[in-house]
């Protein structure tokens, strides 16, 4: 697994009520208990994974690992996705910046 969902997924939240995430990628796929209220502020939805790819695949920022990169990232997205769409189940109520996040 990647290492920003698994960062977010480590943090123990157990002692709290209410957890509000503020998110544009990862952080809405915090865990938390079941008595718990998760409250996401999105910010937007994780677009380099699901309509922005191939403009993040063309500012590749790797140096002399950019051909690496493009060999590995499409295999990493493909389980990002299933990864944040998971997370995005994980939220009790989302609250979005804009009408355009919304």
């Amino acid at each position: 697994m990647e290492l920003r969902p698994t960062a977010f997924e480590s943090f123990d939240l157990d002692g709290y009520d209410i957890v509000i995430s503020s998110a544009s990628a990862e952080a809405k796929g915090i865990i938390t208990q079941p008595h718990t209220k998760h409250i996401c502020y999105c910010h937007t939805p994780t677009r380099y994974l699901w309509n922005d790819t191939k403009a993040y695949m063309d500012r590749l920022e790797f140096g002399i690992l950019n051909p690496l990169a493009r060999l590995i990232i499409p295999g990493a997205f493909r389980r990002m996705r299933k990864w944040d769409l998971a997370a995005s189940m994980r939220p009790d109520v989302y609250i979005a910046n804009s009408t355009e996040v919304q």
